[in-house]
Protein backbone atom coordinates (compact mmCIF):
# COMPACT_ATOMS: atom_id res chain seq x y z
CA UNK A 1 0.00 0.00 0.00
CA UNK A 2 1.43 3.38 -1.00
CA UNK A 3 1.92 6.02 1.70
CA UNK A 4 -0.30 9.09 1.83
CA UNK A 5 0.96 12.36 0.33
CA UNK A 6 2.60 14.55 2.97
CA UNK A 7 1.12 18.01 3.34
CA UNK A 8 4.49 19.70 3.85
CA UNK A 9 7.31 18.86 1.44
CA UNK A 10 10.65 20.60 1.00
CA UNK A 11 12.48 19.99 -2.26
CA UNK A 12 15.89 18.29 -2.27
CA UNK A 13 18.81 20.63 -2.97
CA UNK A 14 21.54 20.05 -5.56
CA UNK A 15 24.09 17.52 -4.31
CA UNK A 16 22.21 16.87 -1.07
CA UNK A 17 22.55 13.59 0.81
CA UNK A 18 19.41 11.52 1.37
CA UNK A 19 19.79 11.64 5.17
CA UNK A 20 20.05 15.42 5.00
CA UNK A 21 16.81 15.68 3.05
CA UNK A 22 15.00 13.37 5.50
CA UNK A 23 16.26 15.54 8.38
CA UNK A 24 15.00 18.72 6.67
CA UNK A 25 11.68 17.06 5.91
CA UNK A 26 11.44 16.18 9.60
CA UNK A 27 12.15 19.79 10.51
CA UNK A 28 9.39 21.07 8.22
CA UNK A 29 6.88 18.50 9.50
CA UNK A 30 7.99 18.95 13.13
CA UNK A 31 8.49 15.27 13.83
CA UNK A 32 11.53 12.98 14.26
CA UNK A 33 13.36 11.73 11.13
CA UNK A 34 12.38 8.11 11.86
CA UNK A 35 8.71 9.12 11.80
CA UNK A 36 9.18 10.94 8.48
CA UNK A 37 10.95 7.87 7.07
CA UNK A 38 7.99 5.75 8.12
CA UNK A 39 5.51 8.18 6.55
CA UNK A 40 7.54 8.01 3.33
CA UNK A 41 7.17 4.24 3.34
CA UNK A 42 10.84 3.57 4.08
CA UNK A 43 10.83 0.35 6.08
CA UNK A 44 13.13 0.52 9.10
CA UNK A 45 14.95 -2.72 9.83
CA UNK A 46 13.98 -4.51 12.99
CA UNK A 47 11.62 -3.52 15.76
CA UNK A 48 13.54 -0.38 16.71
CA UNK A 49 13.31 2.79 14.62
CA UNK A 50 16.80 3.67 15.90
CA UNK A 51 18.41 1.37 13.30
CA UNK A 52 18.97 2.39 9.69
CA UNK A 53 17.53 0.35 6.82
CA UNK A 54 20.29 -1.59 5.01
CA UNK A 55 20.23 0.65 1.91
CA UNK A 56 19.45 3.93 3.67
CA UNK A 57 21.39 6.65 1.85
CA UNK A 58 23.50 4.13 -0.09
CA UNK A 59 21.30 2.91 -2.94
CA UNK A 60 17.62 3.35 -3.75
CA UNK A 61 15.45 0.68 -5.33
CA UNK A 62 12.02 0.51 -6.97
CA UNK A 63 10.24 0.36 -3.62
CA UNK A 64 12.05 3.43 -2.27
CA UNK A 65 11.46 5.40 -5.45
CA UNK A 66 7.78 4.47 -5.60
CA UNK A 67 6.99 5.22 -1.96
CA UNK A 68 9.00 8.44 -1.81
CA UNK A 69 7.26 9.71 -4.95
CA UNK A 70 3.86 8.83 -3.54
CA UNK A 71 4.60 10.64 -0.27
CA UNK A 72 6.44 13.68 -1.63
CA UNK A 73 6.16 13.91 -5.42
CA UNK A 74 9.97 13.87 -5.72
CA UNK A 75 11.02 12.12 -8.93
CA UNK A 76 12.99 8.89 -9.21
CA UNK A 77 15.96 10.77 -10.67
CA UNK A 78 16.16 13.18 -7.75
CA UNK A 79 15.87 10.34 -5.23
CA UNK A 80 18.68 8.41 -6.93
CA UNK A 81 20.83 11.57 -6.99
CA UNK A 82 20.78 11.71 -3.18
CA UNK A 83 22.29 8.23 -2.77
CA UNK A 84 25.93 7.16 -2.79
CA UNK A 85 25.21 4.97 -5.79
CA UNK A 86 25.59 8.07 -8.01
CA UNK A 87 29.35 7.54 -7.65
CA UNK A 88 29.16 3.95 -8.94
CA UNK A 89 31.36 3.61 -12.00
CA UNK A 90 33.95 5.93 -10.51
CA UNK A 91 36.10 5.11 -7.48
CA UNK A 92 33.20 3.90 -5.34
CA UNK A 93 31.89 0.36 -5.35
CA UNK A 94 28.44 0.37 -3.82
CA UNK A 95 28.44 -3.40 -3.44
CA UNK A 96 31.61 -3.19 -1.37
CA UNK A 97 30.10 -0.47 0.82
CA UNK A 98 26.94 -2.52 1.36
CA UNK A 99 29.01 -5.56 2.29
CA UNK A 100 31.05 -3.50 4.75
CA UNK A 101 27.82 -2.07 6.14
CA UNK A 102 27.05 -5.45 7.67
CA UNK A 103 29.97 -4.89 10.01
CA UNK A 104 29.19 -3.34 13.38
CA UNK A 105 31.35 -0.27 12.81
CA UNK A 106 32.94 1.25 9.73
CA UNK A 107 36.25 3.05 9.44
CA UNK A 108 36.58 5.97 7.04
CA UNK A 109 40.05 4.72 6.16
CA UNK A 110 38.81 1.31 5.02
CA UNK A 111 36.09 2.21 2.51
CA UNK A 112 35.38 4.79 -0.17
CA UNK A 113 32.49 6.23 1.81
CA UNK A 114 31.49 6.91 5.39
CA UNK A 115 28.10 5.24 5.39
CA UNK A 116 26.92 6.14 8.90
CA UNK A 117 28.58 9.53 9.29
CA UNK A 118 29.63 12.62 7.38
CA UNK A 119 32.15 15.40 7.23
CA UNK A 120 30.89 18.96 6.88
CA UNK A 121 31.83 22.47 5.85
CA UNK A 122 30.47 24.89 8.49
CA UNK A 123 30.44 27.69 5.91
CA UNK A 124 28.28 25.65 3.52
CA UNK A 125 25.89 24.71 6.32
CA UNK A 126 25.49 28.39 7.23
CA UNK A 127 24.86 29.52 3.65
CA UNK A 128 22.48 26.65 2.80
CA UNK A 129 20.61 26.60 6.08
CA UNK A 130 21.70 23.05 6.87
CA UNK A 131 22.02 21.13 3.58
CA UNK A 132 24.55 18.31 3.98
CA UNK A 133 26.31 17.53 0.72
CA UNK A 134 26.49 13.91 -0.45
CA UNK A 135 30.18 14.12 -1.39
CA UNK A 136 31.06 14.95 2.22
CA UNK A 137 30.45 11.26 2.94
CA UNK A 138 33.26 10.17 0.62
CA UNK A 139 36.40 9.11 2.45
CA UNK A 140 38.62 11.42 0.41
CA UNK A 141 36.52 14.49 1.23
CA UNK A 142 39.00 16.75 3.01
CA UNK A 143 38.46 20.40 2.12
CA UNK A 144 35.70 22.59 0.72
CA UNK A 145 36.82 23.92 -2.67
CA UNK A 146 34.32 26.78 -2.50
CA UNK A 147 35.22 28.15 0.93
CA UNK A 148 38.79 26.76 0.96
CA UNK A 149 38.53 25.38 4.49
CA UNK A 150 39.23 21.97 6.03
CA UNK A 151 36.07 19.92 6.55
CA UNK A 152 34.99 18.97 10.05
CA UNK A 153 34.74 15.27 10.84
CA UNK A 154 34.12 15.39 14.60
CA UNK A 155 32.06 17.64 16.81
CA UNK A 156 34.27 19.77 19.08
CA UNK A 157 31.64 19.57 21.83
CA UNK A 158 30.70 15.88 22.05
CA UNK A 159 33.74 14.47 20.22
CA UNK A 160 31.72 12.06 18.07
CA UNK A 161 31.95 11.72 14.30
CA UNK A 162 29.36 14.03 12.73
CA UNK A 163 26.04 12.36 11.98
CA UNK A 164 27.42 9.13 13.46
CA UNK A 165 24.78 8.89 16.14
CA UNK A 166 26.91 9.49 19.23
CA UNK A 167 26.37 6.93 21.95
CA UNK A 168 23.81 5.17 19.75
CA UNK A 169 25.61 4.82 16.41
CA UNK A 170 23.80 4.11 13.16
CA UNK A 171 20.55 5.55 14.50
CA UNK A 172 17.78 7.35 12.66
CA UNK A 173 16.60 9.73 15.41
CA UNK A 174 13.21 8.60 16.67
CA UNK A 175 12.71 10.91 19.63
CA UNK A 176 13.62 14.41 18.47
CA UNK A 177 13.86 16.67 15.44
CA UNK A 178 17.49 17.06 14.45
CA UNK A 179 18.37 20.71 13.62
CA UNK A 180 20.19 20.59 10.26
CA UNK A 181 22.90 23.08 11.30
CA UNK A 182 23.58 21.41 14.66
CA UNK A 183 25.61 18.34 15.57
CA UNK A 184 22.61 16.59 17.19
CA UNK A 185 24.51 13.40 17.99
CA UNK A 186 22.90 11.45 20.82
CA UNK A 187 24.80 12.17 24.05
CA UNK A 188 23.39 10.75 27.29
CA UNK A 189 19.97 10.55 25.71
CA UNK A 190 19.90 14.13 24.42
CA UNK A 191 20.96 15.73 21.11
CA UNK A 192 24.26 17.61 21.11
CA UNK A 193 23.43 21.31 20.69
CA UNK A 194 26.69 22.39 19.05
CA UNK A 195 25.87 24.89 16.27
CA UNK A 196 28.34 23.82 13.58
CA UNK A 197 28.59 27.14 11.65
CA UNK A 198 30.14 28.63 14.80
CA UNK A 199 33.02 26.12 14.83
CA UNK A 200 36.36 27.65 13.87
CA UNK A 201 37.86 25.88 10.87
CA UNK A 202 41.34 25.83 9.37
CA UNK A 203 42.19 27.37 6.03
CA UNK A 204 43.28 24.94 3.32
CA UNK A 205 46.30 25.66 1.14
CA UNK A 206 45.88 26.13 -2.59
CA UNK A 207 47.51 22.84 -3.52
CA UNK A 208 45.15 20.83 -1.32
CA UNK A 209 42.12 22.70 -2.67
CA UNK A 210 43.16 21.99 -6.26
CA UNK A 211 43.79 18.32 -5.46
CA UNK A 212 40.32 18.09 -3.91
CA UNK A 213 38.76 19.61 -7.03
CA UNK A 214 40.54 17.08 -9.26
CA UNK A 215 39.51 14.19 -7.05
CA UNK A 216 35.88 15.31 -7.10
CA UNK A 217 35.99 15.53 -10.89
CA UNK A 218 37.06 11.89 -10.94
CA UNK A 219 34.52 10.79 -8.31
CA UNK A 220 31.66 12.54 -10.12
CA UNK A 221 32.67 11.12 -13.50
CA UNK A 222 33.53 14.49 -15.04
CA UNK A 223 37.04 13.28 -15.91
CA UNK A 224 38.80 9.92 -16.03
CA UNK A 225 41.67 9.32 -13.60
CA UNK A 226 45.18 9.63 -14.98
CA UNK A 227 48.66 8.50 -14.07
CA UNK A 228 51.65 10.37 -15.44
CA UNK A 229 49.45 12.14 -17.95
CA UNK A 230 47.96 8.87 -19.23
CA UNK A 231 44.27 8.09 -18.76
CA UNK A 232 43.72 5.07 -16.52
CA UNK A 233 41.19 2.56 -17.80
CA UNK A 234 38.47 1.04 -15.66
CA UNK A 235 39.26 -2.24 -13.94
CA UNK A 236 38.56 -5.16 -16.25
CA UNK A 237 35.25 -6.81 -15.50
CA UNK A 238 34.23 -4.01 -13.15
CA UNK A 239 32.88 -0.50 -13.39
CA UNK A 240 35.33 0.73 -10.80
CA UNK A 241 38.35 2.85 -11.63
CA UNK A 242 41.63 2.24 -9.89
CA UNK A 243 42.23 4.18 -6.70
CA UNK A 244 44.07 7.47 -7.26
Amino acid sequence: MSPRRLALVTAPRAGEAFESWVDRMARVNRCPPAEVATMMGLGLRGASADVRPPLFGVRSDDVVRRTVFAATGVSDERVDAMHLSVFEGGPLSVSAVLAAGRARRLSAGQEWAVVHGSRACPCCLLVSGGVWQLWWKLSCAAVCPEHRVVLLDRCPSCGWVLRWGGERPRGVPAQWVRPPTCCANSVRGRPCSQWLPAVRVSRADGGTVEAQRRWLDVACGRVRPGLGGVEVAAVSGSRRFVRV
